[in-house]
């Protein structure tokens, strides 16, 4: 509604929000000062979680969205190559396990807990790709 040719019609009838859930109750936010992007607000998610130390399976996907997102942009077909752009030594590896943990049966038929070596891994696929990249992620 805010693009194209009617978006004057509905400039000042419209207000973008993100539905949120914070303490398991919803609620629309304001997104003057947030992100909207999707790559970016899945980052703002996967940085929380690797600052609290709190990784789970389930980030393992968010992740692999996030590296298919970048490998996209960069007109690669292959989230290895990111891999290989942040510095990651062991792509293959890497993408074997991010792969792993991202699919849907993991969450299934393993524990969500992470072992060391996962968390090691995500450390520093989060690491590159913000050291990298450069993204501005506002405090979530």
């Amino acid at each position: 509604m805010t693009k194209g040719e009617k978006a004057e019609k509905y400039k000042k009838k419209t207000k973008l929000h993100i539905l949120s859930s914070k303490s398991g109750d919803l609620t629309l936010e304001n997104t003057r000062n947030d992100v909207i992007l999707y790559h970016l607000r899945v980052l703002q998610v996967l940085s929380a979680a690797h600052t609290a130390e709190d990784v789970h399976a389930y980030h393992f996907a968010l992740l692999r969205q996030v590296l298919e997102n970048i490998a996209s942009f960069l007109g690669v077909g292959q989230f290895s190559y990111v891999l290989q752009q942040i510095g990651v030594e062991d792509q293959e590896e890497v993408t074997r396990i991010v792969n792993a943990l991202s699919h849907k049966k993991v969450y299934y038929y393993e524990s969500d807990l992470m072992v060391p070596d996962n968390l090691e891994i995500f450390s520093k696929v989060m690491d590159g790709l913000l050291n990298k990249y450069n993204f501005v992620l506002h405090a979530e």
